[in-house]
């Protein structure tokens, strides 16, 4: 009897070595999408019950934290936005220093890097981060205000506004926790 499972797992197994010693973007980039939809598909298939695993829902949340330094490395391109320029499919790293009121930009597809002064207001869309951590900020959440804690988000997905010496984040996440010294907050 045929089993389709052994045919799948073969045939993840073959795109995941060819990923390997693929050196073209292009196609690692198809062959990246390809095992995801083909992850998704065994997650969602009757054969591939064993594939899943729960998802929690996201919850909405709203927070402003002030760090000197924050880096952000997206999981989406995103686009900035402020009343002098804007930008948009950017995808790589964001370097913001507080102190001496500057962003860089290091794009990950290319050796691009773009350094911008902020003084006014900058916001940047569709921001997802699939992990991501501040420690040691002064931050505030809903009831919760510190000027030394941390702050651990899973799935996070909004936009991310800097204002003043403010960083603020609004959007959904499946997971938020705070560290205040030994205690600790977790949204539920």
């Amino acid at each position: 009897m045929f089993d389709w499972r052994m045919v799948s797992a073969a045939f993840v197994a073959f795109l995941f070595v060819s990923g390997m010693f693929v050196s073209s973007s292009a196609i690692k980039d198809f062959l990246n999408s390809l095992i995801e939809k083909i992850s998704e598909w065994m997650k969602t298939s009757p054969f591939g019950g064993f594939f899943a695993s729960p998802t929690k829902k996201p919850k909405e949340v709203e927070f402003f934290v002030q760090s000197k330094n924050l880096i952000l490395t997206p999981d989406s391109k995103v686009s900035i936005l402020s009343d002098r320029f804007a930008i948009s499919g950017f995808r790589g790293e964001i370097i913001i220093d507080m102190d001496k009121r500057k962003m860089n930009l290091v794009e990950s597809t290319s050796s691009v890097q773009i350094n911008l002064t902020i003084d006014d207001e900058i916001v940047v869309d569709n921001l997802k981060l699939n992990k991501f951590s501040i420690k040691n900020a002064k931050f505030e959440i809903n009831e919760i205000k510190t000027n030394n804690g941390s702050i651990f988000l899973n799935d996070f997905s909004g936009n991310l506004r800097i204002k003043n010496s403010n960083i603020y984040f609004k959007g959904e996440t499946t997971s938020l926790k705070t560290k205040i010294g030994e205690n600790v907050w977790e949204l539920e």
